[in-house]
């Protein structure tokens, strides 16, 4: 067996107690200066060398600290030449102790600002929002959150993502630059690792919100395991999370349910974004509501109980309430109705759903007669809207729920034209044709950005265009570039055309959405933008899930854009009050209107005040929710 040195054992102990950190070197520099002050004392001492005849012990301990903390003593001190070179001794080492001691100091504070940046700290915040995961998505959310906690004195937005925490400050920075009182503290970690977690205390935040990764190969396994990671942490608190996120395949939404159960609310993001996509190329002006809705810079949907209501009908509570425009209701059993009967009436524990400013702005009042009840209109049956043609250009995984989402809408007779160069899209529309009833879709194939192309199937004889993200072959910078290409186009055919088309067109950067300059209603842009609205709504109120499922999907109630000439008499003075009640006539409900002949974003008006005059004209819309 080989045997050690002394010298090998020194070194061995002197590396363990150099690799303990800072505060390890630190005490032991402070144990070396103690140790050269008792054998520099002991040593005076023992041969008799005091700096005063009569200095006592405790005086020379004294001495010989300050000489080792403060060399430049020495230059005061009288007595023999040897008391002079064993003080001289002790000089030096206090040099070297001193100035190792700054050394590891320096060292040791350097260290410690370097942890701080890789953003390691644990934050201790209560009811804060959590973001776990960085994507393009995440500066929409925080926009959204900033404005929703404006009328709080402090919030805090925290982060979790596998990202340098100075790069994600610096990019937060550059595209967030308004935070009002928001606190927003970003920490570098893995979502999927408990440890990691733990950083961001989980257990103690309002809400928690999933955004996987831009380059994620599967955005939906990334969800699942962070659910895992947050609900099987063996040291997580009772308390229920409150998680929100959005999956792209519906047939992960059930092992995502099965691991969360009710503590997940969970979206299917695909599926609304090709529901929205549907329903607003068919109206154009749609798009604006959908977006005053999602966001939080105007109304939103909100939650209140108020027992004044015990016992009136729901129509009744309509007329209730002058800034807010009331459309559903959250029975005392839980359960969430968008448009309930007319007749139902309302128990002291139910909740109304209403559309309003803020939550203080939903406030109980007594109706007043209306302004010009002459002016309605006789309640009858609205027409169907005629067969249409529609014109898809451009194919990717979402198309083909597009097209049946379509099929629920279009009546009989209705055309669906498809233009793509994506070889697969024949293949996919062949397995689907037995799905289709109201109109077989004709697929052709070609280049989009192809102007010789556009030009000969008159883009402009078309009620509706639809302008997909061609994503399957390309990168994300290709696919919002062919899509600009195209809206390029589309906008000079209708400006030689002298007709306004109607454009509904999906971009997956954001950034690319605001190049494409959108300045009418007719033209959307469908990006990740929504699925951030809308996940950003759902953790300030998860409750609002049903609500948004049942105002997408065709088999409910939605939003519709109708003639107002089929509710108000033309040129003629009323109130809002007035046109809530000729749509209850109609079993709808009025949220507001759309002036025609404006492409502007003030065209369209949510929940204004029942009692605003409005005068109708010819093409003027009234923005209701009903069931068709």
């Amino acid at each position: 067996m080989k045997s050690f040195s002394f010298r090998d054992k020194i070194r061995y102990k002197l590396d363990a107690v150099m690799s303990r950190g800072t505060i390890a070197l630190v005490a032991s520099l402070f144990i070396a200066a103690a140790l050269v002050i008792i054998i520099i004392t002991a040593t005076l001492i023992i041969i008799n060398l005091r700096p005063k005849p009569n200095a006592t012990n405790i005086e020379m301990l004294w001495t010989t600290f300050m000489h080792v903390y403060d060399p430049s003593q020495i230059a005061y001190d009288e007595g023999s030449w040897l008391y002079k070179g064993i003080i001289f001794l002790a000089c030096l080492c206090g040099i070297f102790i001193l100035s190792t001691l700054i050394g590891v100091l320096t060292t040791g504070f350097d260290t410690r600002l370097q942890e701080l940046r890789k953003g390691k700290s644990i934050i201790i915040e209560k009811d804060h929002i959590l973001i776990l995961g960085w994507s393009d998505q995440i500066f929409s959310v925080i926009n959204e959150l900033i404005i929703a906690n404006e009328n709080q004195k402090k919030s805090c937005i925290a982060i979790l993502a596998d990202k340098d925490k100075v790069e994600m400050e610096d990019e937060i920075k550059l595209k967030v630059p308004e935070r009002s009182s928001t606190k927003i503290v970003c920490r570098t970690g893995s979502p999927m690792d408990i440890r990691d977690l733990a950083i961001v205390s989980p257990e103690r935040a309002r809400s928690i919100i999933l955004l996987p990764p831009d380059d994620a190969p599967n955005p939906d396994s990334y969800i699942l395991k962070i659910l895992l990671a947050l609900i099987n942490n063996p040291h997580r608190a009772s308390k229920k999370f409150t998680i929100v996120a959005g999956m792209q395949q519906r047939r992960n939404l059930d092992v995502a349910r099965i691991i969360a159960k009710d503590e997940a609310h969970l979206i299917p993001l695909d599926d609304i974004i090709s529901q929205i996509i549907s329903q607003t190329c068919r109206q154009p002006g749609l798009s604006l509501v959908y977006t005053e809705l999602l966001d939080f810079g105007g109304d939103e949907l909100y939650f209140k109980n108020e027992p004044k209501l015990a016992g009136k009908t729901f129509a009744e509570a309509m007329f209730c309430y002058e800034t807010s425009c009331v459309i559903g209701l959250r029975k005392e059993t839980g359960e969430i109705v968008l448009k309930p009967p007319m007749e139902h009436v309302i128990s002291a524990n139910d909740s109304i759903i209403a559309i309003s400013k803020d939550d203080d702005t939903v406030i109980f009042s007594e109706p007043r007669a209306f302004k010009n009840e002459n002016a309605l209109v006789a309640a009858q049956s609205i027409p169907l809207k005629q067969s249409e043609k529609i014109l898809i250009l451009g194919w990717n995984d979402r198309a083909g729920k597009i097209l049946r989402e379509l099929e629920q809408y279009i009546q009989p007779g209705s055309r669906i034209v498809i233009i793509t160069d994506n070889l697969s899209a024949e293949t996919q529309i062949a397995e689907m044709q037995n799905e289709f009833s109201r109109a077989q879709p004709e697929l052709h194939i070609g280049d989009i950005t192809n102007r010789t192309l556009l030009d000969k199937i008159q883009c402009d004889t078309f009620d509706s265009i639809i302008v997909l993200s061609n994503c399957v072959h390309k990168s994300v910078q290709e696919a919002d570039a062919e899509t600009l290409i195209t809206l390029v186009h589309l906008r000079d055919i209708s400006e030689k055309a002298l007709k306004p088309l109607s454009v509904v067109s999906e971009m997956l950067d954001d950034r690319n959405r605001e190049l494409a300059n959108i300045t009418s209603t007719n033209d959307f842009i469908v990006s990740s933008k929504i699925s951030s609205l809308i996940l950003t709504q759902l953790s300030q109120n998860p409750e609002l899930l049903p609500v948004f499922t049942d105002l997408f999907d065709a088999d409910g109630s939605e939003i519709y854009l109708k003639s107002a000439a089929n509710y108000i008499r033309p040129e003629t003075e009323v109130d809002f009050q007035t046109v809530v009640e000729a749509a209850r006539r109609h079993n709808e409900i009025a949220i507001g209107f759309k002036k025609a002949g404006d492409t502007s974003a003030k065209s369209v008006v949510i929940n204004p005040s029942k009692y605003s005059p409005i005068t109708f004209k010819n093409g003027d819309s009234i923005i209701i929710i009903a069931e068709n």
